[in-house]
């Protein structure tokens, strides 16, 4: 596993970090957002958002569990999934959204709250990373952990 270590501290911070995970993936991905409540997991799906050139406003799924869009990355189309596992507590809401369906496609799914399902999400077979988002030592800082490797095994 490699990890990678962001410093935010503005909101320029959030585009360019986004870029920088994101330059270092390829489609299909499943990425891990992990941390506290108003940490800015939605922030950063915002900033990936706008540097797969979505257009749509980016905004957390709590209600619904999952928005998608369709953006751009690497010149081509690209299906993006904003997924918000607050609320649930198996993966059962995902099955009935068909989302297990979904991942033979190009696409990037964002998860906000993983640990919430119990999911094995290595299982779907596609690249797994996780980015961690805490608190820096000033509280209106926030750092971002990439940590790649995390793949699914035969």
């Amino acid at each position: 596993m490699i990890k990678t270590e962001y410093k935010i501290s503005a909101m320029q911070d959030w585009n360019i970090t986004a870029n920088s995970i994101l330059t270092q993936t390829t489609t299909p991905a499943i990425f891990l957002l992990t941390g506290h409540l108003g940490v800015g997991k939605t922030t950063f799906v915002q900033a990936a958002a706008k540097q797969l050139e979505i257009k749509e406003r980016i905004h957390s799924p709590t209600f619904n569990i999952m928005n998608d869009y369709t953006g751009r990355f690497q010149e081509k189309s690209i299906k993006v999934f904003h997924i918000d596992c607050y609320r649930m507590t198996s993966t059962d809401p995902l099955l009935e959204l068909d989302f297990f369906d979904l991942t033979d496609l190009p696409f990037f799914a964002f998860v906000e709250w993983p640990e919430k399902t119990g999911q094995n999400w290595t299982d779907w077979g596609v690249p797994v990373y996780t980015i961690a988002i805490t608190t820096g030592e000033i509280p209106t800082r926030r750092n971002v952990t990439f940590t790649t490797g995390q793949f699914h095994e035969e």
